[in-house]
């Protein structure tokens, strides 16, 4: 019974990713893209949004066509022989690290580009745009292949065992998985990168929640209706954090046990953390809707060049985007 739940949950959920998930977040992104040189989605938040797509699809694809096929018992030939450290395993399994790495840190700077709109609006016109934040996108590419490139130093193998399940002896596949002596580096360096981020982030939305109300309170109606493209990205970019935080929750869970129920655990967590960002944007974005559902009636200025909008401190900037 629990191996029919368990093989059918991983299944179902893979299915569902595959058949839904993932053309609605390249639909997004087709979107983003197609439009990009239109408010709003030429501002610097879509373009980070963008690579942070790229980086979830590239992820959830190593999941898709690598863990998972083991799992389900489609073993490769290049993955044996089983429990023997494996040079092709090796050379693949550092870029779950190096994208995981890259993905973490594009979520922060989606934070960051939130604080610096909502906190410090002066700075962020004046450092913050599109040439900034095209080199921090490059800077933190660079950052994660220097930091998971020991990575390619390690042992690698697919691990094969046998594991009773309802009584009944079942022989299960696992992989890849680390060995030697940069695994321990790896997995030191994994929970310090991921905690300290996630650390910074609760930090700057607390300032920002304080912020924002502050401003919300204080504000009129007029102020309240100039704020809400801020708004949205803000909330935005709290729910896509806030599924980076509850996927740290399942990692530092996970440490405290060593059973083979995590890492069948971790092949459905994959599907959720991966791809949830496309379905946020949709949801949440109703401009993102417009522009697939009935683009020929999505109208656009072709003459707007910059929008006035009221940040929600004291100050009034004249932003490159109404979406900052």
């Amino acid at each position: 019974m629990w191996y029919e739940i368990l093989y059918g949950g991983v299944f179902g959920i893979t299915s569902f990713s595959v058949l839904f998930n993932v053309p609605l977040y390249i639909i997004v992104l087709c979107a983003v893209v197609r439009h990009g040189n239109r408010a709003p989605f030429n501002s610097p938040f879509f373009k980070i949004f963008f690579a942070l797509g790229v980086v979830d699809l590239m992820c959830y694809s190593l999941y898709l066509f690598i863990k998972k096929p083991i799992f389900f018992g489609l073993i490769p030939e290049w993955a044996k022989p089983f429990n023997t450290p494996n040079e092709y395993v090796k050379l693949i399994y550092p870029w779950f690290y190096i994208f995981g790495f890259y993905q973490y840190q594009l979520i922060f700077l989606l934070n960051l580009n939130r604080f610096t709109c909502l906190v410090t609006p002066r700075f962020y016109l004046n450092y913050c745009q599109h040439k900034t934040t095209k080199t921090c996108i490059a800077l933190l590419a660079v950052l994660s292949f220097i930091i998971g490139f020991p990575g390619f130093q390690m042992q690698a193998q697919i691990s094969e065992y046998t594991i009773e399940i309802d009584g009944i002896n079942r022989t299960m596949h696992y992989g890849p998985i680390m060995k030697g002596d940069v695994a321990p580096y790896l997995s030191i360096v994994w929970r310090l990168h991921v905690y300290t981020l996630l650390f910074l982030g609760l930090i700057m939305y607390a300032v920002m929640f304080f912020v924002t109300r502050r401003a919300l309170i204080k504000g009129n109606g007029q102020n309240r209706s100039k704020n809400r493209p801020e708004m949205k990205l803000f909330y935005m970019a709290l729910a896509l954090f806030s599924v980076n935080f509850g996927f740290a929750i399942y990692f530092w869970l996970s440490t405290k046990t060593t059973s083979h129920l995590n890492e069948w655990i971790l092949l459905i967590m994959s599907d959720i953390y991966d791809l949830p960002n496309g379905i946020i944007l949709w949801f949440t974005c109703r401009d993102i809707r417009r522009v697939v559902w009935k683009p020929q009636n999505f109208k656009f200025n072709e003459n707007l060049k910059t929008i006035t909008v009221t940040p929600i401190q004291r100050t009034t900037s004249t932003l490159s985007t109404g979406y900052i």
